[in-house]
């Protein structure tokens, strides 16, 4: 089933923060017949940690070769989007049930 919301993440170096903003996505109660996802974009981590908490909590992982900066890393958030809606929020925030 194709995604009607992905929510993706932009990071860099911040495990601890992306382990919390991952848990209260995953706390979300869906409708029946829609579908949550999430992305991470990695902005060039330089360690697999990131890697390691994204497919071990079902989301898709991204990584810029490259440290490309903030803003570039959200543009490549839109671009690999693919689900009706996209959502972007820091990897230290929360969203709540």
């Amino acid at each position: 089933m194709e995604s009607i919301l992905e929510i993706v993440i932009p990071t860099y170096n911040r495990e601890d923060y992306l382990r919390e903003c991952i848990s209260s996505i995953k706390l979300q109660n869906i409708e029946p017949g829609c579908s949550l996802s999430f992305t991470v974009v990695d902005n060039g981590t330089n360690s697999n940690t990131i890697k390691n908490l994204v497919t071990t909590n079902s989301g898709r992982y991204i990584r810029n070769h490259a440290n490309f900066g903030a803003n570039m890393s959200v543009i490549r958030c839109f671009a690999i989007a693919n689900a009706h809606y996209v959502h972007i929020i820091g990897d230290d925030d929360l969203i709540l049930p």
